[in-house]
């Protein structure tokens, strides 16, 4: 059971993060560069795929597919979002994450919190399966 909601949040929370980016690249893009870690001519490339790996990411998780991959792959993605969250706090930029919206209020010490927090999730699903109702295990029979 406990696999299952850990599914089902981080599903839920990637998913949930992907919808203002995919509507506004734009201001993605702008996130993304003002944390000066990417070198200018990844900004774009990373503001159109990111969402779409997120959403990808977080619906698969939702129904259980290819759940152990994305989870990987959401583990990862949340452990360069706590990097990069941290980085910035250290550097005393005051930016916007992009976390969650397109623009919204400047970040703090809570956006790399709630990456660990979904890392955290990732690596208890990679530890223990993807939890009931989910399409993996209707697929392997």
């Amino acid at each position: 059971m406990k696999s299952t909601l850990a599914r089902l949040v981080l599903g839920a929370v990637f998913l949930w993060a992907s919808l203002d980016k995919v509507v506004h690249p734009v201001e993605l893009a702008d996130a993304v560069a003002n944390y000066r870690i990417l070198p200018t001519q990844l900004v774009n490339p990373v503001a159109l795929g990111l969402p779409f790996v997120e959403a990808v990411c977080g619906g698969c998780l939702v129904l259980g597919f290819l759940s152990d991959s994305c989870a990987l792959i959401s583990g990862l993605l949340a452990l360069s979002f706590t990097l990069a969250t941290t980085s910035a706090l250290w550097r005393g930029l005051d930016i916007d994450c992009g976390c969650f919206h397109s623009q919204g209020p400047p970040m703090g010490w809570a956006a790399p919190l709630l990456d660990l927090c979904l890392l955290g999730l990732a690596i208890f699903l990679l530890r223990t399966g993807p939890g009931l109702g989910a399409l993996d295990d209707y697929l392997e029979s």
